[in-house]
């Protein structure tokens, strides 16, 4: 089953593959997030946007029972970065969160109570992705800012 959240680049199409990679966070407050598993892609075709179930995996273990705890899905493209916090840190976009959930460990109640799905998540879209400069552009930036002050200073 995929998560119910579509996650989108920043031109409004579904993200696709392992050109993409998402990410769980918990903690048991809004700062205390950390990584819960391992980064995961995107599914492909029809259901492109969307993580596998078993990339959410449960991990209601790591929290005491009957507790409430915070979630939060990170997704960057892969080219930045192994990590979402290296793909950020570079100020490129191509990043992105959902707004930070709250769930309860144990279920949604009943004997035995079983782990709770992630749910309430919304869609969201990546930043922009800004490219680095090339050696090329910045090269010639230069050389016109070079040219135009020697024009000044021979006036």
């Amino acid at each position: 089953m995929a998560v119910p959240a579509r996650i989108y680049n920043a031109d409004g199409n579904p993200l696709s593959g392992s050109q993409y990679l998402a990410q769980l966070y918990a903690g048991s407050d809004q700062n205390s997030l950390t990584p819960l598993s391992p980064s995961a892609p995107f599914l492909t075709g029809t259901l492109a946007g969307y993580l596998a179930q078993t990339a959410i995996h449960d991990f209601s273990g790591a929290f005491s029972p009957n507790t409430g705890y915070f979630i939060q899905i990170r997704v960057w493209d892969a080219d930045l970065g192994a990590t979402w916090q290296i793909a950020a840190s570079k100020g490129m976009g191509g990043v992105g969160e959902s707004s930070i959930g709250r769930e309860l460990t144990g279920g949604r109640g009943g004997v035995p109570s079983l782990p709770g799905d992630v749910s309430g998540l919304q869609s969201f879209s990546l930043s922009p992705l800004v490219p680095e400069p090339s050696t090329y552009a910045l090269c010639g930036v230069g050389v016109v800012a070079l040219w135009w002050q020697c024009r000044r200073s021979r006036q």
